[in-house]
């Protein structure tokens, strides 16, 4: 038998903020100093609230029967936008777009947070910090402070979204695009 499938919850992006995220993208990738393996297909972009891993189909059955029973906030509005990289500035090994950290947001995933550590997924021991994946594992060579500070500012456009639902997603990482919805969860 094969390892069980990876599933985490998350905010998808609509296609609205998906194809202004895309124009994004092609504007980094025409500059010559950034090069990274893995580019976010369009319609995988989105903000975690929680990785979970392999996980069986019982587990996952049971994990679905808890969302139901969640309680979930209003709708609310978010700003994204602005790059911001994780790793070394001449080496970055992810690139995203800044999310608003509002406490509704905070709040929901803290509530998945103590969810997924009920249903015995451990609890993620980093601060939550939101952000949606533009591109990830760095492959070219290091670039000056001044390229970085240009990557940085090449992107400064925002845009406020609301926030109505997030979905439990399978990876699928073969595929183009790997995230498969397989629950949606509405918020009031």
């Amino acid at each position: 038998m094969g390892q069980n499938p990876h599933y985490f919850i998350a905010i998808p992006m609509n296609p609205t903020v998906n194809d202004w995220l895309k124009d994004a993208q092609q504007k980094i990738k025409q500059s010559n100093h950034i090069t990274y393996k893995s580019w976010t297909h369009p319609d995988d972009l989105h903000i975690t609230l929680k990785f979970f891993g392999a996980v069986s189909a019982d587990k996952i059955e049971i994990l679905m029967k808890e969302l139901e029973k969640l309680s979930v906030p209003n709708s609310f509005k978010i700003t994204i936008g602005k790059l911001g990289t994780f790793g070394k500035v001449n080496q970055p090994r992810v690139l995203w777009a800044g999310v608003e950290k509002t406490d509704v947001l905070q709040q929901l995933y803290n509530s998945i947070e103590t969810l997924g550590k009920a249903v015995g997924f451990p609890k993620e021991n980093r601060p939550y910090r939101p952000h949606i994946t533009i591109a990830k594992k760095w492959s070219g060579a290091q670039i000056t402070e001044v390229d970085y500070d240009k990557l940085i500012s090449s992107f400064s456009d925002e845009r406020t979204i609301t926030i109505n639902h997030f979905v439990l997603y399978q990876i699928h990482p073969q595929r183009s695009p790997k995230y498969e919805v397989i629950k949606k969860i509405d918020l009031k």
